[in-house]
């Protein structure tokens, strides 16, 4: 069938490049078996390390360049300075952890080499680990002069809040800004009622205008000491009994306002100057009352900050430390890490012998191409 593979083709580019094909794969087998047998024996040597915490914890900190600086200076005079780089020593150890262990394995080309590497980092790691965790521990008696200092810093905050507070109650700027305004309205009915007194809309006005400000102003300020609250309900019944409110009624009321807002003599349109001016105050006393508010919740929530790391260093100081202590010194051991040769071998038979099919596929390709290459080019010259 013309779908099937014809395999005899392939089979007749690998007999053709047959040389070719053996070459490389012999070549890649010398150069494995060269690399194999020259290479020196690795030898390893293992430091164990028995952790009262937990090793998983402290076994990031087993790889770090301050630990691999450490065991570096231990070295000196044991190792060239070549080894005792920070990148030569961490690729030469490994660490593993089991249980409450840690195990800190070393390789070398010397099984002496190998194990001062193994003894020299774990002695490194066992005090890189010490001196991390005392970092991470703030002094007490630091954290409690910055606790009693946040908290010296709040009473002051809360204070001024207080005394500002009791400031603005004493003022009374509210209640007189109330009055105030009541007073502006009480005056300018009174210049009603007094330009036309005998027509019944200005003592309908009247009394509405008191039953709704009695309202108002029981509502507004209920503490407050209010002369004028009774004396409305006494003019709200005058009015209702004889139809009329008269202009002495009126001015007793005005009296009684002028005391609450600490007014007197003032016509409407210079009361209402007076009443902008104390409604500026009233927004100030707000304003600054909203600053000194944020200002005792910020050190509040400072102090309380400073309280919690306080806590938080006490039960650490009282948790169990992480510590670790060497239980297994490593020592040279004279057997190198047992490597199958012929494994190695065997594999860079099986790679050179893949490169070598791919090699002669690829030059049978480009010989079968350059035929093809100049009868295009011999035609076109024909044509053209």
């Amino acid at each position: 069938m013309e779908d099937e593979i014809d395999l005899k083709k392939y089979l007749l580019v690998l007999l053709k490049h047959w040389k070719i094909i053996a070459g490389i794969t012999l070549a890649a087998v010398v150069v494995s078996a060269g690399i194999t047998f020259l290479t020196p024996p690795v030898y390893e040597a293992k430091a164990t390390l028995l952790c009262t915490g937990d090793a998983k914890t402290l076994l990031g900190l087993a790889k770090s360049s301050g630990v691999a600086a450490g065991a570096a200076e231990k070295l000196a005079g044991k190792l060239d300075l070549s080894e005792r780089r920070t990148g030569a020593l961490m690729g030469a150890v490994s660490a593993a952890a089991r249980d409450n262990l840690i195990d800190i394995t070393a390789k070398s080309t010397s099984p002496q080499k190998a194990a001062d590497v193994a003894n020299a980092w774990a002695e490194a790691f066992t005090s890189y680990a010490t001196d991390y965790y005392k970092r991470l521990q703030p002094a007490p008696d630091e954290l409690k002069t910055q606790a009693a200092a946040a908290l010296a810093i709040y009473n002051v905050k809360n204070e001024a809040l207080t005394e500002f507070q009791e400031q603005v109650k004493r003022n009374d700027t509210g209640n007189c800004l109330a009055c105030a305004e009541l007073l502006y309205e009480v005056q300018m009915l009174r210049r009603e009622i007094e330009a036309a007194p005998d027509q019944a809309p200005s003592n309908a006005l009247s009394r509405v205008f008191y039953q709704y400000q009695a309202k108002a102003y029981s509502t507004m300020f209920p503490g407050a000491q209010a002369a004028a609250l009774p004396q409305i309900f006494i003019m709200q019944q005058a009015s209702t009994e004889t139809g009329q409110v008269t202009l002495a009624d009126i001015d007793q009321l005005i009296n009684i306002l002028e005391k609450e807002a600490d007014i007197s003599g003032n016509s409407p349109e210079l009361l209402l100057n007076h009443i902008s001016g104390m409604k500026l105050k009233r927004a100030l006393e707000t304003i600054k009352l909203d600053e000194l508010i944020l200002s005792r919740d910020t050190a509040r929530s400072s102090y309380l900050e400073a309280a919690k790391q306080l806590i938080n260093a006490e039960l650490a100081r009282q948790a169990p430390k992480q510590q670790l202590r060497t239980i297994e010194i490593a020592a040279a051991v004279d057997t190198p890490i047992s490597t199958v040769k012929w494994v190695n071998i065997g594999v860079a038979f099986v790679l050179g012998l893949i490169a070598g099919v791919f090699v002669a596929f690829a030059i049978e390709y480009f010989q079968r191409k350059k035929p093809r290459d100049n009868d295009v080019i011999a035609s076109e010259a024909k044509q053209s």
